[in-house]
């Protein structure tokens, strides 16, 4: 698998410049790191360096975590 895309929208309307969207495995590891740029918006993630199995994006503030998400890759 290549990329996939995240689709987000954020309720603020003060802007995206304290959110992310990170990658992590099972076990918490943060993989990768994206900032937000804007408030909605779709996100590219880079998917070729993982191994078959569940991950878990999340939306954080701030490293508080505010929503997630699973991502399988087969």
């Amino acid at each position: 698998m290549g990329t996939t895309n995240a689709y987000y929208r954020l309720l603020e309307k003060e802007g995206a410049q304290n959110y992310t969207l990170v990658v992590r495995d099972l076990t918490g590891r943060q993989l990768q790191v994206n900032k937000l740029s804007q408030v909605q918006g779709e996100l590219p993630l880079d998917c070729s360096g993982l191994a078959k199995g569940t991950y878990m994006v999340c939306l954080q503030k701030e490293n508080r975590i505010l929503e997630s998400r699973k991502l399988i890759i087969e």
